[in-house]
Order: C-alpha cells, then sequence, then structure tokens
C-alpha cells in the first residue's frame, strides 16, 4: 500500500511538472497536446504496472486478492492521474493555463 502510494505521488509530481515545463516553454500549442497525451498515456501504462508488481507484493502473490488489488488500484490511482494529467493536456491545448479553474 505504501508503494501505491509512492508511485501516485510521483505520478503527480510528474504530471504538475510536465504540465508547467510545457507551459514555461510555450511551443506550438498542438505539438504540445500530443506529446503531454503521449506522456500522460506512458505514465498511466508505467502505473498499471507498478499496481500488478505491488499488489503481488501486497498479497504474496495470491490471485484471489491480487486481480481486486489490481482492478482498485487501476480505477483510485492510474485513471485519476490520468483524469488530471488529460484535463492539463486540454488547457494546454485550449491555450489555458492548467491551474486556471
Amino acid at each position: 500500500m505504501r508503494k501505491m502510494k509512492k508511485h501516485a505521488a510521483i505520478l503527480g509530481v510528474a504530471v504538475l511538472f510536465l504540465a508547467v515545463c510545457t507551459v514555461a516553454f510555450g511551443i506550438t500549442a498542438g505539438r504540445e497536446y500530443s506529446r503531454c497525451i503521449a506522456n500522460c498515456t506512458n505514465t498511466k501504462a508505467a502505473c498499471k504496472v507498478a499496481c500488478v508488481d505491488d499488489c503481488k507484493d501486497l498479497c504474496n502473490n495470491v490471485t484471489s486478492c491480487v486481480t481486486p488489488c489490481v482492478d482498485n488500484c487501476k480505477t483510485t490511482t492510474c485513471n485519476v492521474a490520468y483524469d488530471e494529467c488529460h484535463d492539463m493536456c486540454q488547457a494546454i491545448k485550449n491555450g489555458g493555463s492548467p491551474t486556471e479553474p
């Protein structure tokens, strides 16, 4: 469980760093949007792998425990982080700041 929180924190920092960098550099919005989405997708994929690894460790590789653990991790950590990342990418695409409401 501690590893999942650590991974979520790392993902959050990475997403915020990505958003700040892309806005700060101000290169073409379309290109930055594509890169941003690609980074969100790659981060989500890495998160899913981390979920499997963490749940296997947490559940001592017992399938009846691992499967629901992985599903929960993907839903509550990876999907939420991806949605937040995607929202920041949309802000970049629309010319706004990711910190605007």
